[in-house]
């Protein structure tokens, strides 16, 4: 398994480093990204890696400074236009040249050869909820996108853009038909496990992370589904597990995105450092989590406010990464959390507050701590079920912690979906802020009361296709609170 994810990390390597040149979704030619694949089992995997590589790198990162787990060091500068707001369409434009150069089309293929192979409906439901997984990220951070049209290669260069709504409404039908191959997948004679490197090949969890990114699809029309989404509660089989990578090594260009992008390559190794709004948060409900969520600065965990840029004397605690972190696509806490969210809107407090629980049991968990006393009767963390807007606030404030070093670009996605955490008008250094409450961000090129709500199309679609939109990053999306 080392030796595989060394090989096609290659690839990986090969796309982070190539630039765009020539017409929409083209990629320079590298020698070590093969034109044709010769076991085209290999097809899932080198998806998977470069989903990977995406969502575990700029995508973690960008996540992490605007949900305000983090925030760029006060003496270098590598993000600071990311922390203020003010990228361009420029900045970041391989959120949109991996999937589209790379995953989508290795993805697709995969699902291609799966019909073609014949009783291999295990590599049908592997690749193609993958592929659902990667246009959701894509349109979670873009809103519409390239969809219908997308991995048609020479054969269109311009796609048009789908609407983000109507995509949604496609992922969730296209996760139904892998969900109804639960048995016949179960029982497909290809032996994907060497190259399945999120579940080695196990269909059953397969079908777990299918169920639960369809329910986190509902989720984002819930006047629509709701009804769909009670049914789907009863009949269960979410993911008890994590859907994640957890392979990278501690070598050159082989470990984590985040790690190898942020620690290993940059001239300074200390750009992404601990945020008040997080770390007062932590502080303040004596949380043992923030001993992995930050570095410890002469004893303690010193931390900065969101875009704070003036120079202090304070040394402050650099973001904890590792080579070997995982990437995550799902956690066993967000499939839990997500449940109690559903059934906090369904109005059933008590399984509501069953699945928070067990998703900050998860939380803590992955890190080694024993969470019973938070969640306890009067704990810090007990669920509050006065009322469906006290419920929510726990579970997406739980959520929004669970997800540092994790999926901070899911908090980010919660935040703009539902407002919590809420955007409050203090600093957490002025008298009257909240707990838990982001902050204008010092020096925001938005106004005091604008957030970002998605990225910016690149310029490498706008030069090359006339169907791209032109949005500003504080534009709300059709799923957006």
């Amino acid at each position: 398994m080392k030796n595989m994810i060394k090989y096609i990390s290659v690839i990986v390597v090969a796309v982070l480093m190539c630039s765009c040149k020539g017409g929409f979704m083209d990629i320079n030619k590298n020698p070590n990204y093969p034109e044709t694949v010769t076991d085209p089992l290999m097809l899932l995997p080198s998806g998977q890696i470069q989903v990977a590589a995406i969502v575990g790198g700029d995508m973690e990162l960008v996540g992490s400074l605007w949900s305000q787990h983090y925030t760029q060091n006060n003496a270098s500068n590598q993000y600071n236009t990311t922390v203020d707001y003010s990228i361009t369409n420029t900045s970041y434009q391989r959120f949109w040249s991996i999937p589209y150069a790379g995953a989508i089309p290795d993805l697709t293929n995969a699902v291609k050869y799966s019909a073609a192979a014949g009783n291999a409906d295990n590599l049908f439901v592997a690749s193609e909820t993958m592929l659902c997984f990667m246009y959701h990220i894509l349109g979670s951070w873009y809103g519409d996108i390239p969809y219908t049209e997308a991995a048609l290669g020479n054969a269109n260069l311009t796609p048009k853009f789908d609407e983000g709504s109507a995509i949604n409404d496609d992922l969730i039908k296209r996760l139904e038909n892998v969900i109804s191959k639960a048995t016949s997948a179960a029982n497909a004679a290809v032996d994907m496990s060497g190259q399945d490197i999120v579940f080695g090949g196990s269909v059953k969890n397969w079908i777990a992370f299918a169920k639960t990114l369809r329910l986190k699809l509902m989720m984002r029309n819930w006047s629509k589904y709701s009804s769909t989404i009670a049914t789907a509660l009863d009949a269960g089989g979410f993911l008890t597990t994590d859907a994640k990578i957890a392979t990278f090594v501690n070598e050159e260009n082989h470990s984590n995105p985040l790690f190898e992008n942020d620690r290993r390559k940059l001239n300074t190794t200390r750009n992404m450092v601990a945020c008040n709004t997080l770390a007062n948060y932590l502080r303040a409900n004596a949380d043992p989590r923030i001993k992995v969520f930050y570095d410890k600065t002469s004893g303690a965990y010193p931390s900065n406010e969101a875009g704070y840029r003036l120079a202090t004397g304070i040394r402050y605690s650099r973001a904890t990464l590792a080579a070997t972190d995982p990437v995550y696509f799902m956690s066993e806490a967000e499939s839990y959390f997500l449940q109690a969210e559903a059934w906090a809107r369904l109005d059933n407090a008590s399984k509501a507050q069953s699945f928070y629980e067990a998703g900050v049991k998860a939380a803590f968990d992955r890190w080694g701590y024993d969470c019973s006393t938070f969640i306890a009767t009067g704990g810090v963390y007990a669920f509050d079920a006065t009322s469906q807007a006290t419920m929510l606030k726990c579970i997406l404030t739980q959520k929004w912690v669970a997800a540092t070093r994790c999926q901070a670009w899911d908090s980010f996605f919660d935040i703009t979906r539902t407002g919590i955490p809420a955007l409050g008008t203090k600093l957490t250094s002025e008298a009257g802020y909240v707990s838990g409450e982001l902050v204008p961000v010092v020096d925001s090129s938005l106004p005091a009361d604008q957030f970002p709500h998605r990225m910016l199309y690149p310029k490498s679609s706008s030069d090359y296709n006339t169907n791209t939109p032109t949005v500003k990053i504080e534009a709300k999306q059709w799923w957006q609170k």
